[in-house]
């Protein structure tokens, strides 16, 4: 199938994970239509299919081939939401053992469906919780699937009851589509055996052929091949079961209908409705014959479900808050770090260490972090890390400390209630606990809220429509909240194109500027919604209009965006490509791309002639940004295209691009600058800063040494600066010989050795030469 068409990020509402390379290919191979792939983050190490099915569009990602279990399947989740960022609903699609009882008569080829019981709330992780000395306790309740696909399931057992479901359909049209996927995805004729549980396979054969078929288990004729749907619990864990009496077990403990490896690690995380087909009985006579029915049979069944969801019920958005790398994996800006900062270790989430510094007095929680002008709980609440934020109040955060802006950690809670509580995601793994954490119920009631306000945040398109037909009420277009931004605001900020439309229609101010000086623009440019953005742009929002640090939408957009698309309707307006910020080191469009990482935006600003070669207040170029923000995707961009005459560049620091490489060790960076031709750097730099005299340049070269001498040649290393010499400064270290003397760069080193003692007593010595 032929990709079709291409789409923004912001455009996916329906994410499908799949476990097994075969569970994908039945997943891709159901869909209506595949769609053009899309750029993603460098730290998104997921790979995606995308497409559509029943009018929504869907984003498919696979485990990495060997890594299997909960933990897996949480990282590939929160991977997706990051770069996904609208996706309402989830879906786990695979193969799982079935656990057949008196109670459910499980087939091999029938289907599970993640229901919620009297007591479990679909899944349940099995393997976790206390062991007593004679019986083992589960604790713990995972998260039950989304109301939306509740309903949904409702609705399809509804419909089955009453007509012929639609899988064998399905089936059959991937089949025609897919002539090549018959063999392992067709029904064939496969047997179906269930071995008493007492009875063990022959561990010398591959196959059953072999079995004693007197022990089998007599079960009543089907009078049709078509599975069988089963709604209920699945229990999951991170192991392979493959033992009959402990799959008995669990299904007379938890009346589970299958087991699998990896719905646990998603529930909590990842909202979502786990569908398995059953390949074989969780037995030591499992084989993958199965395996290729049953995941095309569970891909069937979803596609059923989905066309019982509506498209309109589905695009309900989920816009990133105020803070453009809301709910991304961040990345740190270029900036150097103090020895103990407490701005790194929450963008780390260290939280081990910062228990350790703040009991020890090297960090405080209530410093206002230059980094990102905030407090260490401001930070946390932007990430939307709930376990961070409940540390730090427990360590006694104040939460109404305000940053230079005014803004504080309860503002920004606010403001995440104010610009979420729409989206049934957020409500239920959020807001909750965020409301109890920090108390935001009367701060609410300050944020001088109008009845126009309201129904925005509400979302209700019906009173909208009714609401600015009265005079009374459109008369409160232009009324502001107590951060002074008006309902258009906030319609921008939750990415509402239908709200923006008809405020728009009506007569609102679409220049209107808050207290921090943003538009509705600005707010628009760090939502994945493009409907927005370009209905406010048609409306002759500013383009060049500048926050209160100086920002224009550009340099939003270009940290914010992953898609293009953005920059290349805003350059329609005459917006300069080169446009430098105020206020925050006079950032540009280029390394505003980088420090975001998006290296997709970056091409098309290298494409509209942006210059590379411009340097910020301390002298950065766009290189100095890329290694600092380890962003190999940018840095091999800069690269391609002319920016490796920057190499040499010497900022106000003194410093080279190799010097920041050593303050950042990542061997994937000093390798791409060392193919871009490291070795043309000057190996007598020098640190010009005259409090350090120089000692940058030694801590630097020294730092970086285990990863940089693989790298360097020979002549770099064995030749003595004004400063230091570099090879007995780095073999002085003394674990570092070894790495030096394995490169076939350091041939050199063999025809000049150099005793150990002899090295360290030089680099003792304060006469460097």
């Amino acid at each position: 199938m032929e990709p079709s068409t291409r789409h923004s990020h912001g455009d996916y509402t329906v994410g499908w994970i799949s476990a097994l390379p075969l569970e994908m290919a039945a997943a891709e191979a159901i869909l209506d239509a595949t769609h053009h792939s899309l750029p993603v983050p460098a730290h998104d190490k997921n790979s995606y299919t995308l497409g559509e099915i029943a009018g929504h569009k869907v984003v498919i990602a696979c485990l990495p081939s060997g890594r299997y279990g909960t933990t897996s399947a949480a990282v590939v989740a929160q991977q997706m939401l990051s770069t996904f960022p609208c996706i309402r609903f989830g879906l786990l699609i695979g193969i799982a053992g079935g656990i057949p009882s008196k109670n459910a008569d499980i087939r091999l080829g029938d289907v599970v469906v993640s229901t919620p019981t009297t007591t479990h709330a679909g899944v349940v992780q099995y393997d976790y919780g206390k062991a007593y000395a004679e019986h083992f306790q589960r604790t713990g309740m995972l998260n039950k699937p989304p109301e939306i696909l509740l309903t949904a399931v409702s609705k399809l057992r509804s419909k089955h009851l009453r007509e012929k479901g639609m899988i064998q359909q399905f089936l059959s049209q991937m089949i025609e589509r897919n002539p090549q996927m018959s063999q392992e995805f067709g029904f064939g004729g496969r047997q179906d055996q269930l071995f008493n549980a007492h009875y063990r396979h022959l561990e010398s054969e591959s196959t059953c052929d072999k079995c004693d078929r007197s022990q089998l288990v007599p079960r009543k004729q089907r009078t049709s091949n078509l599975p069988k749907i089963h709604y209920g619990l699945i229990a999951s864990a991170n192991q392979v079961m493959k033992d009959a009496a402990s799959r008995d077990k669990l299904g007379r403990e938890l009346g589970a209908y299958c087991v699998d490896m990896e719905a646990a690690g998603l529930m909590d995380h990842f909202p979502c409705l786990v569908i398995r087909g059953i390949c074989d009985y969780a037995d030591s006579h499992k084989n993958k014959e199965w395996q290729g029915y049953a995941a095309a049979v569970a891909a069937a069944y979803t596609k059923e479900l989905l066309m019982g969801i509506s498209e309109e019920e589905a695009i309900q958005k989920k816009s990133p808050l105020g803070n453009p790398s809301f709910g991304l994996a961040l990345r740190r800006r270029v900036g150097y770090w103090e020895e103990h900062s407490i701005a790194r270790l929450v963008d780390e989430r260290d939280i081990i260490m910062m228990q350790t510094l703040l009991v020890q007095g090297k960090i405080f929680l209530d410093d206002i972090e230059p980094e990102y002008g905030g407090t260490a709980l401001q930070r946390a609440i932007q990430l939307q890390d709930i376990d961070l934020i409940e540390f730090l109040i427990h360590q006694g955060a104040d939460p109404d400390i305000a940053d230079d802006l005014g803004t504080s950690a309860r503002d920004e809670a606010t403001f995440s209630f104010l610009a979420c509580s729409h989206n049934e995601i957020y409500w239920e793994w959020h807001e909750n606990r965020l409301h109890s954490i920090i108390s935001i119920g009367s701060h609410l009631d300050e944020w001088n809220l109008s009845y126009l306000h309201k129904i925005i945040l509400k979302i209700h398109r019906t009173d909208l429509l009714e609401a600015l037909q009265d005079r009374t009420i459109c008369s409160q277009l232009e009324s502001r909240d107590q951060q002074g931004r008006t309902p258009l605001h906030w319609a921008a900020i939750r990415a509402d194109a239908d709200a923006v439309r008809l405020l728009i229609n009506a007569k609102a101010d679409v220049n209107a500027r808050d207290n921090y000086h943003k538009t509705p623009l600005h707010f628009a440019s760090e939502t994945p919604s493009f409907e927005c953005f370009e209905l406010l742009l048609k409306a002759k929002s500013c383009p060049t209009s500048r926050t209160l640090i100086g920002e224009e939408p550009i340099h939003k957009i270009c940290r914010s965006q992953a898609d293009p698309i953005f920059v290349i309707k805003l350059l329609e307006f005459d917006v300069d490509v080169n446009s430098r910020a105020g206020g925050i080191d006079g950032v540009t469009p280029v390394t505003s791309a980088i420090s975001g990482c998006r290296p997709g935006v970056l091409e098309e600003l290298i494409r509209q002639n942006a210059d590379l070669s411009m340097a910020d207040g301390e002298g950065d170029t766009a290189l100095f940004e890329a290694v600092a923000c380890d962003s190999s995707e940018c840095l091999k961009v800069l690269l391609q295209h002319q920016a490796s005459a920057d190499i040499l560049h010497v900022n106000k620091r003194g410093m080279t691009v190799l010097h920041m490489a050593a303050l950042y060790p990542s061997l994937e960076i000093l390798e791409i600058l060392a193919d871009a031709n490291l070795y043309g750097l000057d190996p007598d730099a020098k640190d010009t800063d005259s409090s350090s005299t120089g000692t940058v340049n030694k801590e630097a070269v020294a730092s970086a040494a285990f990863c940089c001498i693989p790298l360097l040649s020979c002549e770099f290393l064995n030749k003595p600066s004004n400063n230091f010499p570099s090879l007995v400064l780095l073999v002085s270290s003394g674990h570092l010989l070894n790495a030096v003397c394995a490169t076939s760069q350091a041939r050199t080193l063999s025809e000049s050795p150099i005793d150990r003692d002899e090295s360290s007593a030089a680099t003792n010595n304060k006469g460097w030469n």
